[in-house]
């Protein structure tokens, strides 16, 4: 049993379609990599890139492919892509930069008196580190040494040990 032409037709242009599309959701997690620029984000938004991928093609071929993933198809999405990227994606990225620059201002002002907060509390923080490093000298039990007769020095505590005290019970 044959496709017919228009369903054919309709199948690549949904292969073109998804093709774009994936160019688009990379460009936005690229945006994302470079605002954030930390190993951890590249391997996640790469990550979720390919699942998406690999999901959007498996239901492209369940629903226009009826079942079926035909080869066509992964170049037709493969002809998107690189036709988005070859278009539309600088204006995109500059785009994308341009609102992550604004989001961060934004989110910069709008957490500034946390961080102003923070920037005191580490003050205080110091202040008594050292508050209590001097205090912790004058806390501090020593031990003291007791000279003998025979010139052996011993401990405050040895010497008390052989002391007998008043209240014994």
């Amino acid at each position: 049993m044959g496709i017919p032409v228009t369903g054919q037709a309709l199948e690549a242009a949904l292969s073109l379609l998804f093709g774009i599309m994936a160019g688009l959701v990379y460009d936005l997690l690229r945006v994302v990599r470079r605002a954030f620029n930390k190993p951890a984000v590249t391997m996640v938004s790469d990550g979720l890139f390919w699942c998406v991928c690999a999901l959007g093609m498996f239901a492209l071929g369940m629903s226009a492919g009826r079942g079926e993933q035909r080869i066509f198809m992964l170049v037709l999405a493969f002809l998107g892509a690189t036709l988005y990227f070859l278009t539309v994606s600088p204006l995109i990225l500059e785009f994308g930069a341009f609102a992550a620059g604004v989001l961060g201002r934004i989110f910069r002002f709008l957490t500034a008196p946390i961080r102003w907060i923070a920037g005191y509390f580490k003050k205080f923080q110091c202040f008594l580190k050292k508050s209590f490093h001097y205090l912790k000298k004058r806390f501090t039990i020593r031990r003291k040494t007791i000279p003998t007769a025979n010139g052996a020095d011993i401990t405050e505590e040895i010497a008390d040990a052989g002391k007998t005290h008043r209240y014994t019970y």
